[in-house]
């Protein structure tokens, strides 16, 4: 099992994409800042409406589809940055897996 230096078991990569968040009648974009395979986290603009609802996140431009969950919200400045659990994967397994694969030391 791999432990990062924070303990955790799945530790998180650096990941700076461009994103954009829906749910059935509602979507912005925002870009990434780190990753997991069980979570990601992604600033979007304040003024955004949050729903505590699965929704669907794509990274752009690899069109690597999740379903996740927000589950916690810090707001900084004019952005908000927004921790997502992974549920599901709909488009780019093999892709999200490269994402998040760590160098060996």
């Amino acid at each position: 099992m791999v432990r990062s230096k924070f303990n955790r078991v799945l530790p998180r990569v650096r990941v700076a994409k461009q994103c954009r968040i829906a749910w059935a009648d509602y979507e912005a974009c925002g870009h990434t800042s780190n990753a997991s395979y069980g979570g990601i986290a992604a600033e979007f603009p304040r003024g955004m409406k949050w729903r505590h609802q699965e929704a669907i996140l794509t990274l752009l431009p690899e069109e690597i589809t999740l379903r996740v969950r927000p589950v916690r919200f810090e707001r900084k400045g004019r952005t908000t940055k927004v921790a997502f659990g992974v549920e599901g994967i709909e488009n780019g397994g093999q892709e999200w897996e490269q994402l998040n694969c760590l160098p060996r030391s």
